[in-house]
């Protein structure tokens, strides 16, 4: 999706969570991706996502060896060293000997959704009961039936940041997987990934059906979109030193800069105005690696 708070031309998203729920979706004012309000936009929300922790040296680690988190839910992994792996190492202003109370330690929050843990986790949506949640197989399946009121409409699911030791300042990256997309053909159904930051600033990575399917990047207005066939696969936001990038699995769609610490995660489901018909995804394996991060 491309929500957000009042930007014109594009996608917009909707305020960032520092802990608990965050609703409603970006107003954008003849752009892609409106909400709460915005005229002729649309709009992204997002869902903070977490993936599983790798081997060292694999390419989307930064350099020792991480837990992954077992079948049955949250886990906390931590990452050793802090070089050398594709993604670079961590950054001075996260590292060991940091100003933060845990020093700057690098760790990990990983969820593979045995169910949706009330500690970490709240679910918002603009109209109640309007979208269903299915956190008891093993992953989190949202979905909508056909029909829904006038206006931009979402859920999404929401990290309190808090509770697994944010905001994080430095290096993060943020991970979530999706499967099982079904977007409906009369209009703008999104599958999203979202991050907030303290200086109000946003970075949403979204699978859409706005120009067929493609991969885009939302922070106030449109970047980087690509052609897609795929219904499955895996977000990630990463920053390294202040490079801010988004990746749909290995491909990179877009990055820019930031340095302001990341106060809200969240992964959602959505629809722009006028499209009225029924959508569907499956969330799994959410991680949040950075400093100070547990769980």
């Amino acid at each position: 999706m491309d929500d957000a708070a009042g930007a014109s031309g594009g996608d917009t998203p909707s305020t960032a969570p520092t802990s608990g729920t965050t609703s409603g979706g970006r107003g954008g004012s003849g752009g892609a991706e409106p909400s709460n309000g915005g005229v002729g936009g649309t709009v992204e929300q997002s869902a903070g996502g977490a993936t599983l922790g790798g081997d060292a040296g694999a390419a989307d680690n930064w350099g020792g060896n991480a837990e992954s988190a077992g079948a049955g839910g949250n886990s906390v992994a931590g990452i050793g060293g802090a070089g050398g792996a594709a993604e670079g190492g961590v950054s001075a202003a996260s590292g060991a000997g940091g100003a933060s109370a845990c020093n700057g330690a690098i760790g990990a929050f990983s969820d593979a959704f045995a169910t949706l843990d009330v500690a970490h986790w709240t679910t918002s949506q603009t109209t109640p009961n309007l979208y269903t949640v299915d956190a008891a197989q093993g992953d989190v399946r949202l979905a909508k039936t056909d029909g829904n009121p006038a206006g931009f409409q979402n859920i999404a699911v929401v990290l309190n940041v808090a509770s697994v030791g944010g905001p994080v300042a430095g290096d993060f990256e943020e991970f979530v997987s999706f499967s099982n997309a079904s977007l409906g053909a009369n209009g703008t159904y999104q599958v999203e990934l979202h991050a907030y930051f303290e200086d109000g600033s946003f970075f949403f990575v979204v699978y859409d059906n706005s120009s067929g399917l493609n991969v885009h990047v939302w922070n106030g207005a449109l970047n980087g979109a690509k052609a897609i066939a795929q219904t499955a696969g895996r977000f990630r936001i990463s920053r390294v030193g202040t490079s801010l990038a988004a990746y749909l699995d290995s491909t990179l769609v877009w990055s820019t800069t930031s340095s302001s610490p990341l106060t809200g995660a969240e992964f959602s489901l959505q629809v722009q105005p006028g499209a009225t018909g029924a959508e569907s995804v499956t969330f799994d394996d959410f991680e949040l690696q950075g400093a100070c991060v547990g769980g």
